[in-house]
């Protein structure tokens, strides 16, 4: 018999045959997005779109350049060494960079719709991983392949949710939603779980989620005020936490984890912004923003503190108590977007 459950106006119907069905559905399903596999071509980039990029760079990192600045309406000119480079198209899109922390250099291509299909990194001058990617006529990715031979393949229903996933390793997803989209059920064996691992959803009259417990015994609790606001989360792992509010619209939380002895305090602005945090240990941090919710000052825990200045959105200026000093040098397109930033680290007197 099914096992059906109300939680405000909607039920949660959670049985054996639903579970089979959903796998034979996946399977048919399967072999119609078999064909996205076959209309996806993974190949290099072609000559034009290298020769783009080559055009359009001016500097390489580690050039070093005397510049000049301009700042608080004050210029001077310094020697500067290029730390990093973006370069985007004309409908914003990252195509390429150069330098940063995670790799040397990336290029990225998208389609006509703005979805990303083909992605290259370079790591170490030498070695990078390499991703394809597919998507339906309605921009939902179904198909993923890399360099290391990893594919995946993804369903969605009529509204957009994901449904459905498996990779060629052998794990599996499904998932199951309410008529507001909402998910109510997941079954997958990824994530590092070695046995299957399911998931239900309760939510109250408003569409918020107050319950959701999983099959290996873990559950959580969320409570709200009369305005939907979040003021209190409990779980069996061990956390809780409870919520408080100003007038002015500033969050206020505090944090425990029992199970490791762990506790902190954090204060957000009404744009939900990190102004303040705390550790058990006194450790602080603050933060402020400019009217756009940029941040243009920080102190760290480690009691370093950095300032920001903007231009709009558009990070012009970065400086460290540690003497650390940053330029952003920007073009755009005839539209307005950015065509390219370049990043420039100010040499010490």
């Amino acid at each position: 018999m099914n096992n059906v459950k109300k939680v405000g106006h909607r039920y949660f119907v959670v049985h054996a045959p639903l579970v089979f069905l959903l796998v034979i559905v996946s399977l048919v399903s399967m072999t119609l997005m078999s064909c996205n596999k076959s209309t996806l071509i993974k190949k290099d980039f072609d000559e034009s779109f290298y020769a783009q990029i080559k055009e359009r760079l001016d500097v390489k990192v580690g050039n070093r350049v005397f510049k000049e600045i301009s700042l608080n309406d004050e210029k001077t000119s310094k020697w500067m060494t290029v730390e990093s480079i973006n370069l985007y198209d004309s409908n914003g899109n990252t195509i390429y960079i150069q330098g940063g922390t995670l790799v040397d250099e990336m290029w990225t291509e998208y389609d006509d719709k703005g979805n990303m299909i083909h992605r290259k990194c370079l790591v170490d001058s030498s070695y990078g991983p390499e991703f394809w990617y597919g998507y339906d006529d309605k921009g939902n990715m179904v198909y993923y392949e890399d360099s290391y031979d990893i594919r995946e393949w993804h369903k969605y229903d009529s509204k957009g949710n994901e449904i459905y996933f498996k990779n060629n390793l052998g794990d599996r997803e499904w998932n199951e939603y309410d008529s507001d989209g909402k998910i109510i059920y997941s079954k997958n064996n990824r994530y590092g779980h070695e046995k299957w691992y399911e998931e239900w959803h309760e939510y109250d009259i408003n569409g918020n989620l107050v319950h959701s417990k999983a099959n290996n015994g873990d559950e959580w609790w969320i409570e709200y005020d009369d305005k939907g606001n979040r003021i209190h989360y409990k779980d069996t792992l061990g956390f809780e936490i409870w919520y408080e509010y100003e007038s002015n619209g500033n969050k206020m939380s505090h944090t425990k984890n029992y199970k490791q002895g762990d506790e902190w305090w954090e204060e957000y602005d009404s744009r939900g912004n990190l102004i303040y945090e705390k550790d058990k240990y006194g450790r602080k941090r603050f933060g402020k923003y400019d009217g756009n919710g940029n941040m243009i000052y920080e102190q760290r825990k480690d009691g370093v503190e950095c300032w920001y200045q903007f231009e709009g959105d558009n990070l012009i200026y970065k400086s460290s108590s540690d003497g650390d000093v940053y330029w952003y040098d920007y073009a755009f397109w005839d539209n307005g977007n950015i065509k390219s930033c370049v990043c420039y680290k100010v040499e010490e007197k």
